[in-house]
């Protein structure tokens, strides 16, 4: 039932209807595109029929992630006039570096991002699991992308100045 219902929902294209912004949505840590079934489906019912869930390897550093997401991202974005991307956790740290780096390079397409539950701060909760796991002989399994997100990690440090060098409030945030 479960594989039906990904295929009715995720694996098969809907007509696209005129109009339509493309949605971008983007996973979090340990995830894939599939944790976008439900989603997917509810926007398909509420009439939004362009929507792509992008697949990347969420263990990897973030900017690596992100290089992945763009790349996916640039080839959907033909002859869109408006983009909606949706990212959680992980992947609301990528939809923001996204939406960042296409307002600047596609100015003739109108962007919005929304995030949720982004550690756009950094978390605490990602240095004490990596702190467990080194403390536990099991520093190999510490993820780079959780790395990534510890509290004042130089990820997070570039990434809260990417965010600052917007002087002006941005709506579409």
């Amino acid at each position: 039932a479960v594989a039906e219902t990904a295929r009715q929902h995720y694996g098969t294209e809907v007509p696209r209807t005129k109009g339509d912004p493309l949605i971008v949505l983007i996973h979090g840590t340990d995830s894939a595109p599939w944790q976008w079934i439900v989603a997917r489906s509810y926007l398909r019912d509420s009439k939004f029929t362009h929507v792509f869930a992008v697949a990347y390897e969420s263990q990897n550093r973030v900017d690596d992630s992100f290089q992945s997401v763009w790349e996916q991202v640039v080839e959907q974005l033909h002859d869109e006039t408006d983009v909606v991307f949706i990212g959680h956790s992980q992947g609301g740290l990528i939809a923001r570096m996204v939406y960042e780096r296409a307002r600047s390079e596609f100015a003739a397409i109108k962007f919005k991002v929304f995030v949720l539950h982004a550690p756009q701060h950094g978390t605490e909760a990602a240095g004490m699991w990596n702190g467990l796991l080194t403390s536990l002989g099991m520093r190999t399994r510490v993820k780079p992308s959780m790395k990534d997100m510890e509290t004042n990690s130089d990820f997070v440090d570039r990434y809260r100045d990417m965010c600052a060098q917007s002087t002006e409030l941005d709506p579409n945030v």
